[in-house]
């Protein structure tokens, strides 16, 4: 098999890979709204569907994770900005 024959070949592979990926990554959101017991989260790679019962049941939790990310990231950042202040000194 040719050198141009086994990248082709392994690029098919991955792009059949990247096709059967599950996983999203949302960055930004472009609309959110709700219709017929379900709510919609519009992003750049399509659309995010949830149903409002499961959404509200799980709501608790989400706020927590969200907080405490929250707050790890906000402690980083302090760390960051006391490391940048020391190098100045």
């Amino acid at each position: 098999m040719t050198k141009a024959q086994l990248i082709k070949k392994h690029e098919a592979e991955i792009w059949a890979l990247k096709e059967q990926a599950r996983n999203v990554y949302v960055g930004e959101t472009y609309s959110l709204h709700q219709e017929d017991g379900e709510l919609y989260v519009e992003h750049p790679q399509g659309t995010l569907v949830f149903d409002i019962i499961n959404l509200h049941r799980d709501l608790s939790t989400w706020v927590s994770i969200v907080r405490t990310g929250h707050a790890s990231h906000n402690a980083y950042l302090q760390e960051r900005l006391e490391d940048s202040i020391k190098e100045c000194v």
